[in-house]
């Protein structure tokens, strides 16, 4: 489910940003576990992907989902993590591998 909403996410218009707002998005985004619901969680993922795409303009989908694995690992998202691992989404060899980038 993650994976699809990162994946839809991406296709959003990364244009319609304010580039003033884009760290704040960025810096405010939670784990998703601590939206209080569906709607804002998804709402908030669009915001900080279509932030993150006005910040770095050239990164791949692959980038962006990296991005994201890091930040669900440096904010301690274990609820997330859990189900990615869990349905066989990223893996810590994921981790790893995207941490350089």
């Amino acid at each position: 489910m993650v994976l699809g909403f990162v994946a839809l996410a991406y296709f959003f218009n990364p244009h319609e940003q304010d580039p003033k707002n884009v760290r704040s998005i960025l810096i405010d985004l939670k784990c998703p576990e601590d939206y209080s619901n569906h709607e804002d969680g998804y709402a908030a993922l669009e915001n900080a992907i279509n932030a993150y795409k006005a910040r770095y303009m050239d990164a791949s989908s692959e980038e962006i989902l990296h991005w994201r694995y890091r930040f669900l690992v440096t904010q301690k998202c274990e609820e997330t993590l859990a189900s990615l691992r869990e349905n066989g989404i990223f893996t810590e060899d994921d981790y790893v591998q995207s941490n350089g980038k």
